[in-house]
Parts: structure tokens; sequence; C-alpha cells
């Protein structure tokens, strides 16, 4: 079993399909682009361009930069309109990645709950043998260029904490690791480490570790972070911890076999030539956002290019350049990966899973709280809003508003801010007319070279998704943790 290690592996196939851009291929070389009756020409993308610190002018920067004002134009146009964004099936669909994950995860947990059983006299057989160790430990941390003084007092402070250690037991220890502890991480669970197996450590403090009897303590441990005291909790300490990792470690198992059973079953097979499909997708992804390519196919359906670039568009920006880089066989893997998390959600569905009352009550409250502070950030306020005012009035001063939100991001005051979701620019996109021109962007990066363009960087990025998560560090597969499932597309 071969899955990323990504905050998902979904598509977008909870909402309307992404329009294509209309027009695109103008041959008007003054105009960037077009977005709900407002313009945006290549003079005034060039400007911008010039205007941000870093940014490497370039048709595909030029493309970036038009793909936000865009997604940030059709918006507030849509506010001015009236639009409330608010109903239900436009909620579902922008917050399709936190809707699938729940149901998958759902899905998952109840697999697991039939599968995986595992007893405490197995956690204590793991206590007793050599493969596995749940230690604590009390950090004093010294930097490696410490003067002899400042070590001296931080070893002093080590031989003071393991009397008061040593005097008062297994309380004593973990309340003295919660104030005094340097490694804030174990800290906040009384000094507890995760089940790690021999040699997960430096080796002083790896074979102190394994020397200890049950609920024995070591002396002081010095290692090049600093000085340790190290604790082997007892079996009775640790034994709903080993329980859970033994659980996690089953579980992990059964995914495999299970995900590699349902591509069995449905005979699941990556094309040969998907990694060249899913470059070239990625490198045009106007020519290819209709494709209907297959990458990958199974019994009663399949993974198109189209679905592949849908999905990409939920990721950071940065990931495109990382599947340009990656080789063939992680990218087979990755199109393999995605296959297996579609036929996931199809078992899901058939099942009637899904969320609670109460889990759609806090995705509502969570994106109207986005969706306001979007509009606050672009300064969408109640004179946009105002009924009393002509609509066209109305949309004028959007568009001015955007116009002032975008000079502050290129300036430093004010940060891109992303859309409520990585889905809403396609709900937006799928109901307004928009319309980029390579034209137009060719001649933006032109001018912005002209115009004495910043060329050591790159233009900041809005976050990943609200909670601003990092990208993938890569596409090496891993295994673990429960699989999230995508909707099958149709």
């Amino acid at each position: 079993m071969r899955r990323l290690a990504l905050p998902l592996l979904l598509l977008l196939a909870l909402v309307p399909g992404l329009a294509a851009c209309r027009d695109a291929l103008s041959a008007h070389a003054d105009e960037a682009a077009r977005a709900e009756g407002q313009t945006l020409t290549a003079d005034r993308l060039a400007t911008l361009m010039a205007a941000a610190k870093g940014l490497k002018p370039s048709r595909e920067s030029a493309r970036d930069v038009a793909n936000f004002w865009v997604d940030f134009t059709l918006f507030s146009q849509a506010v001015a309109e009236g639009t409330p964004f608010t109903d239900s099936a436009t909620i579902a669909g922008a917050m399709w990645r936190e809707l699938t994950e729940l149901k998958g995860q759902h899905w998952y947990d109840s697999l697991m709950a039939r599968r995986t059983s595992v007893t405490a006299e197995a956690a204590d057989r793991l206590y007793g043998g050599d493969s596995v160790r749940v230690l604590q430990h009390i950090l004093l941390r010294v930097p490696q260029d410490a003067s002899p003084a400042d070590r001296q007092a931080a070893r002093r402070r080590a031989d003071e904490l393991l009397a008061q250690a040593r005097r008062g037991g297994t309380a004593e220890f973990g309340a003295l690791a919660l104030a005094n502890s340097a490694d804030a991480g174990s800290a906040r669970d009384s000094g507890f480490l995760p089940p790690s197996a021999r040699g997960a450590f430096v080796v002083a403090f790896d074979s102190a570790g394994w020397s200890l009897a049950p609920g024995g303590m070591s002396g002081v441990v010095e290692t090049p972070y600093g000085y340790h005291l190290v604790r082997r909790p007892s079996a009775e300490d640790v034994r709903a911890r080993l329980q859970s990792w033994l659980t996690r470690e089953a579980a992990a198992r059964l995914e495999s076999a299970y995900l590699d059973s349902l591509a069995l079953a449905r005979r699941l097979e990556v094309a040969s030539d998907a990694p060249a499909r899913m470059r070239a997708a990625v490198d045009d992804p106007e020519k290819h956002r209709e494709s209907g390519r297959k990458l990958a196919t199974w019994q009663g359906g399949g993974l198109r290019v189209s679905d592949f670039l849908q999905w990409l568009q939920a990721l950071p920006t940065q990931f495109s350049v990382q599947v340009r880089a990656a080789d063939d066989e992680n990218l087979r893997q990755f199109a393999e990966a995605l296959g297996q998390n579609y036929l996931l959600l199809a078992q899901a569905d058939s099942a009637g899973i899904e969320v609670t009352p109460e889990e759609w009550t806090a995705l509502r409250l969570e994106y109207l709280a986005r969706l306001d502070t979007l509009s606050a950030v672009i300064g969408l306020g109640a004179d946009v809003r105002d009924s009393t005012v002509p609509v066209d009035e109305r949309r004028r001063l959007a568009a001015m508003k955007v116009d002032t939100y975008f000079d502050r991001v290129v300036s430093g005051e004010s940060r891109l801010r992303p859309l409520p979701s990585a889905t809403f620019a396609s709900i937006l996109r799928g109901r307004y007319d928009f319309r980029l021109s390579p034209a137009g962007l060719q001649r933006a990066a032109e001018l912005a070279i002209a115009k004495g363009a910043d060329t050591t960087g790159a233009l900041p990025m809005p976050p990943a998704g609200p909670q601003g998560a990092p990208p993938p560090a890569g596409l090496e597969p891993a295994t673990g943790g429960p699989p999230v499932g995508a909707a099958p597309p149709q």
C-alpha cells in the first residue's frame, strides 16, 4: 500500500465543474483578464508585478496574479450584486474538503472498530519485550556553545531535580517534567515520549533508557541537547499508551490491506503514460482543464486528467513544482493512491456514512466566519451591500475596493488572504463570467520588466487554505493514519 503524506487526497467532485475560461485565447494584448464585467489591463497587471518585491516577471507569474485578481473580483462583484453565498448547497460545495474528510474518517473508524482489538495482555507482552519502550524524561537544555559556568549551573539543577524525582515517585516525575523540561512536546504530557524502538534516540539517551528496569530512573544523562533525567514507567503506567500504539499499528496494516484489496477487487490500473499526462496538465492547466483522458481506471470509473487538475487546485501552489520534479514512479504511486481513496469514499457512500448535525453546524459556522473575514479584508462593507444604491454603482465601488486591496498587498501593507476554501474559486468561476488572455499576460510580463520589476524572489502567496497548512514536503509515499477518501468522478 502506498499513500502520500498529505493533508488530504481529494478531488473537487462535490461542487459544480469548473467552467473553462471563456475566450481564453483572446488576442487582445492590452487586456490580461476580465471578470464579471471588470477588466485587468496588461498595464495594470504589470504595475502590480513591478511593485511586488521579489516577483520574477514571467507569463507564469502574470497568470498567477491575474488568477488571484479574477477570484477576488468575482467575489466582490457577487457581493455587490447581493449574492449571500450562505445556502446549504454552496456551503457544502465550499466545505467539500472538510465534509469528505469527516465522512472518510467515520468510515475508517467503523472499519477499524470492527477489525482491530488489542488486549491489555498484548500491551503487557510488548512492555516485557525488548523491541519497544515508553520512556519519560526531563530535559535541561544546554546550548553547544554554553560557557562552563552555565553548563555547571544546568548540571546542578539537574542533580536537584533528580533528588526530588527520586523522593516523589511517578506523580512527582510528571509534575517536574511539566514545570521544568525544555522538551515542550513531552513536557505537556508529563514527560512521556511516544512508544519507540531501540535506536530511536541519541546513543547516550537510548542506552540509559534500555538499561532501566520497570519503574527505574537513570542518573543525569548528558547528550548534545543538554542534561536528561530518564524514567521507565511501570507496565501499569503505560498499558493504555501501548494499547493505543498497538491499535494504530494494527490499523495501519489493515488499512494497507483494505485499500489494496479494494484496488484489486475493482481492478485499479494506472495508465503507463499517467506521469507524462500529469506533468503536461500542470504545465498548461487551461489546455487540459476539461480533458477526459484517463490517468487510472477501475471497474465503473476512472481518474481523469480534469479530475487531477481539480484536485491539484486544492493544494498549495508550490505542489505543482513538486509534480514537475517528481519521478515517474512517484507520480504513478500518487495516481494509484488517488484511485484507492476514490474507492474508499465510494464504499462510505454505499454504507450511508454522513456527517452528524453537530459537525455540519460547526462547519457552517467556520465557513461563515471565513466569508466575513474575507469581506472585511477587502473592505466589502455596508457601502457595497446597500440595496438602496444602484447595483452598477455598488459594482464600481467593489472593483475599487479590490484595486486598493491589491495595491496594499504588493506594497506589503496587507497579506494576500485565501478564499474561504479551495473550492470557493470553482464555485465563483462556475457561476460568473471570466477569461484570461495569454497575449495580455505575456504583454504584462514584458511591461513589468520595463517598469523595473524585482527579479529576486516571488510574490507572497496566500496560505494553503484557511488554516495556512504548509505544503507537502514531497511526493514520497507514506503509510499510517486514516485514509481520506474522495468522491468518485462522474
